[in-house]
């Protein structure tokens, strides 16, 4: 029984890691698809790298910085504290439980 309910909880941690990856690259995809739209929108000609003038360049710089903020922005927000937490506690509970299993 103590197996099983610890395979629920290390399938749970899984998948709930998986779905605030999923959200964040669903949500980084938007913005930058959005943000590349704006700046397209200030272009005369988007497209051709040669004649692309700025309709109004004021905001440029906002929108790049932001760009840029949104690109380089992680998708899984993790760090190395977490993952010693999930490191340790999903051997140690199944360790502790074989060790009183099989050491009484």
């Amino acid at each position: 029984m103590f197996t099983a309910l610890w395979l629920v909880g290390i399938v749970s941690i899984g998948y709930s890691m998986y779905r605030v990856h999923t959200i964040m690259s669903d949500k980084k995809e938007r913005e930058t698809d959005k943000t590349g739209k704006q700046i397209r929108g200030m272009l005369d000609y988007p497209y051709d790298i040669h004649n692309s003038n700025l309709a109004g360049d004021e905001g440029l710089e906002e929108i790049q910085h932001r760009l840029e903020q949104v690109r380089t922005t992680r998708e899984y927000p993790s760090t190395v504290t977490m993952w010693t937490q999930i490191g340790i506690s999903v051997p140690l509970p199944q360790a502790l439980q074989l060790v009183f299993q099989f050491g009484s």
